[in-house]
């Protein structure tokens, strides 16, 4: 196993080494990270969330002792105020965060998807719940507007749903995204133009798409995508143009399961044609990242020697993160239109670490950072990625430590929520 060569992150005032670029590459892109702080420590310390707000900000969210909690950290990774946001049982939670701080957390308790929404970095409110009573609902997506618009999706056994509510105001009716559909995705354009998408499994396979108009309704449905046998975790992101870029995982006649994606152009009402990324994916999805100009971005592990891939933009323009099958937890995100930063956990020789890698849209690499590194296990978090945002000049990655298992933790239980922070030079 060959590791990436890394330079740790020892301080607030870390030292960055680029790589040398070649005489006809652009100077490399070089990111500057805070030292890595410690949001919250204790049992049960799960699901880590971020987002990156102007400013430099951060606002990340956890579930922890069957509760969900959230904390929002100044540049440098200052706590400014942490709040409990909920008590009892909670699952699968998502954020999501406009640059100016509006905010939208979802998540499962007892089978049904409940949302609670912040305005302008203010607290949290009283959580609310949007999928019927009574009726078992999954997988929740979450889009936060940058005028408070919010989007809430989830999936139950009628299908694909998502609801739309104003600034201040209540969820609209749910509309239905695709009858039968599972995995729901949403986001908005920075014009707060609403994106749902989902996927059919199984005997006519597909990736559809729809618009979410002002008033909650849907859209004409566009088929995005068909697959001869099955398909699974649709992701899909909006940049603030309106372009938008939609990745999956397929399985072939071949027993194969290639990862896809496809993009929408910004002005354009429908997707492209689909590509596939690779031949065989081993992770459950690509992660994906959407930038303005029409740029996306999307990494993922292949079942081969090749292993952590990055692409930015097409599948002819690959980048490796990682040689090995040891890396995990992959992430992706544009720290501004022209640089993606890539993210995962790299498990070395009696320890893990989370890396980071800025690289700019001409395929020129900055230094792979260890942002976070120690003795003890570096878990991702429980849908198997490194929390990561970023977008005008910041980045923001989090992220679950805990003791290897034989550590004095045999049940995994105890561990601490983890923050980095991380402006652009130049």
């Amino acid at each position: 196993m060959r590791l990436p060569r890394v330079v740790p992150v020892t301080s607030a005032a870390a030292l960055v080494l680029a790589a040398a670029p070649s005489p006809s590459a652009a100077a490399p892109p070089v990111l500057r990270w805070a030292g890595a702080v410690t949001v919250a420590t204790g049992d049960r310390v799960a699901e880590p969330q971020a987002a990156a707000l102007a400013g430099g900000g951060a606002l990340v969210a956890w579930r922890q002792n069957s509760g969900v909690r959230a904390a929002w950290v100044a540049p440098g990774g200052r706590i400014v105020r942490g709040e409990r946001v909920a008590g009892g049982p909670a699952s699968d939670l998502r954020l999501a965060a406009s640059r100016s701080g509006h905010a939208v957390l979802a998540w499962r308790r007892r089978g049904r998807v409940v949302v609670a929404r912040a305005a302008r970095g203010g607290s949290f409110g009283q959580p609310t719940g949007v999928s019927a009573a009574g009726r078992r609902a999954y997988q929740p997506a979450v889009a936060a507007g940058a005028r408070g618009a919010a989007l809430v999706a989830w999936q139950d056994h009628a299908g694909a749903q998502v609801r739309r509510a104003r600034a201040g105001r209540a969820f609209g009716p749910a509309r239905m995204i695709l009858r039968r559909g599972s995995s729901p995705a949403v986001g908005f354009d920075a014009a707060q133009r609403g994106l749902a998408g989902a996927l059919r499994r199984g005997r006519g396979a597909r990736v559809v798409a729809r618009p979410v108009r002002g008033d909650g309704r849907l859209g004409a449905l566009q088929t995005v995508a068909r697959a001869a046998l099955d398909m699974n975790n649709l992701r899909l992101r909006v940049a603030p143009d309106g372009g938008a870029v939609a990745a999956w995982r397929e399985t072939d006649a071949a027993g194969l399961a290639p990862c896809a994606v496809a993009q929408r152009r910004p002005g354009a009402a429908a997707f492209r044609a689909p590509a596939r990324l690779t031949g065989d994916c081993i992770s459950l999805a690509p992660a994906v990242a959407a930038g303005g100009g029409g740029r996306w971005a999307a990494s993922w592990l292949e079942n081969s020697r090749t292993g952590l891939q990055l692409a930015l933009g097409s599948a002819a323009a690959l980048q490796p993160l990682s040689d090995d099958q040891e890396a995990s937890g992959e992430a992706v995100a544009f720290v501004r239109p022209g640089v993606v930063l890539a993210a995962w956990v790299q498990e070395g020789p009696g320890r893990s670490s989370v890396l980071a890698r800025p690289v700019a849209w001409d395929g020129t690499p900055g230094a792979t950072v260890a942002v976070g590194q120690g003795a003890g296990r570096l878990a991702p978090d429980l849908a198997g990625r490194v929390a990561l945002a970023g977008g005008e000049g910041i980045a923001v990655a989090a992220w679950r430590e805990r003791p290897r298992a034989g550590l004095g933790d045999p049940r995994g239980a105890a561990g601490r929520l983890v923050v980095a922070t991380a402006t652009l030079s130049g």
